[in-house]
């Protein structure tokens, strides 16, 4: 990240904000920008790219990351040894106060003051942390400036363990030959792909149409140059199409393409199945891109969820939208929220709301719950809106009467080629691996 560079090099300056606010008119209560007045001569919403929107009402996740980025501390550890840098050019840290938090797996299981008093400008100092040493798990540490700038406080995480681990899934025998495959008090079906059409606990469907293997996202206003290559390849309209599935005791194999029409195939990939006695279903897919594909906007899955599933608690990233280049301010750990909570009000509706290194979502109404766990880190966004069909103002959204969860290994990088800036290395993050696995458990309640 350009971060990096800032800091490897005193000479080198940066990169400068491009605007503190967004820029625009406000009629009748809507945000138009250049292409909303008949002018033949526009840059369309390239006045909206502000860290606080127009009214500044809005704070934009990018204001939290500049934050972190100009953040007047760092901290480093090596061998359990923690070490915390002033970044400041002329004074010292002594106005601040530094906490010191170790979560385990998003619980807080200890805290105390740091003394960070007598640090140099861009110099360091050893700092004592206990760390308990009967943890096993996703273990971070926090250093938190407990003095607010602008509203906001500056935050340090180490990670010291990313194993989180998962609940031990017995796996179920026998599976019988039938479309609907009945575990306990789960119900499942498969459609002709061999994809899962139906999830039923207790008379109850939580999917509001069927699973779908998904490559796409709505472009960001980054993505203009590089979503024609999205549709030429046809990305937004590909799906998954199975050739064979295979049913061997505990598990299904479903073989296929994500393709379109008679179309080069984008990727083969195998999708299984394995069943727990207790309703847990794992779901793993192994893919193989053609060498010929361009970076893929996203890979994972789709899930459409009946409406009324709008409570969110997630294990990652947050609590703003991070992305792999854009996550200096979102930390690990245990969140809750709602769906309409975590719609972000572009003023062109756009991919966005995504957590990365996230190990565990789930989406409940009162009494139900789907979840979804994963012992390697994935990214996952929620929205009422349906990425395939969005508006150009933000204010012209319509909810659907689904609720979208995007399950991903990965999704795109932001980038910045609204400013003409390409992700070339090493600023790049792009998703070009030629095979993944992916493996995700679902479990209803």
């Amino acid at each position: 990240m350009w971060d990096n560079y800032i800091n490897k090099y005193p000479q080198f300056c940066g990169g400068f904000i491009w605007a503190w606010s967004n820029f625009g008119v406000v009629k009748d209560g809507h945000y138009l920008t250049g292409d909303d007045f008949g002018n033949r001569l526009s840059s369309g919403d390239n006045c909206s790219y502000g860290l606080v929107d127009l009214d500044r009402k809005f704070l934009h996740s990018s204001l939290y990351e500049a934050s972190e980025v100009y953040a007047a501390f760092d901290v480093r550890c090596e061998d359990n040894r923690f070490y915390i840098k002033n970044m400041r050019d002329f004074e010292s840290l002594d106005s601040y106060s530094c906490l010191c938090q170790i979560k385990h797996n998003g619980i807080v299981v200890k805290e105390n003051e740091v003394d960070i008093t007598g640090i140099k400008p861009h110099e360091e100092k050893e700092i004592t942390v206990e760390l308990p040493m009967d943890i096993e798990g996703y273990v971070t540490v926090d250093f938190i400036l407990t003095k607010e700038e602008c509203g906001i406080r500056n935050v340090r995480q180490i990670i010291l363990n990313k194993e989180y681990p998962l609940d031990a899934f017995e796996e179920y025998s026998s599976l019988p030959e039938k479309g609907r495959i009945d575990i306990g008090d789960v119900s499942v079906a498969l459609n002709k792909n061999g994809l899962i059409e139906s999830l039923i606990k207790d008379g109850f469907e939580y999917l509001a149409s069927p699973m779908e293997v998904c490559l796409y996202r709505a472009p960001t206003d980054n993505d203009w140059e590089m979503a024609k290559k999205w549709k030429r390849k046809f990305y937004d309209v590909a799906s998954f199409k199975a050739i064979s599935i295979e049913r061997n005791c505990d598990e299904i194999k479903v073989t296929g393409f994500v393709c379109y029409d008679s179309l080069e195939p984008i990727c083969k990939a195998i999708i299984s199945y394995c069943f727990s006695k207790d309703g847990g279903i794992k779901i793993g897919m192994s893919a193989s891109l053609s060498e010929s594909q361009p970076a893929l906007p996203r890979f994972g899955f789709r899930v459409p969820l009946r409406k009324q599933l709008s409570k969110v608690a997630y294990f990652g990233a947050g609590e703003i939208e991070c992305y792999e280049d854009k996550h200096s301010a979102a930390l690990i750990g245990l969140y809750e929220s709602d769906v309409e909570s975590m719609h972000v009000p572009y003023v062109t509706p756009q991919e966005s709301g995504a957590h990365l290194f996230s190990r565990m979502v789930r989406l409940s109404d009162s009494g139900r719950a789907i979840e979804i766990t994963s012992k390697q880190d994935f990214s996952f966004n929620v929205s009422y809106f349906d990425q395939y069909h969005l508006p150009e103002h933000d204010f012209e959204l319509e909810e659907s009467d689904k609720v979208f969860l995007n399950v991903d290994y990965r999704n795109s990088p932001v980038g910045s080629m609204a400013c003409n800036h390409c992700l070339n290395s090493p600023f790049t993050y792009t998703l070009t691996e030629k095979h993944i696995d992916f493996e995700i458990v679902v479990r209803l309640s």
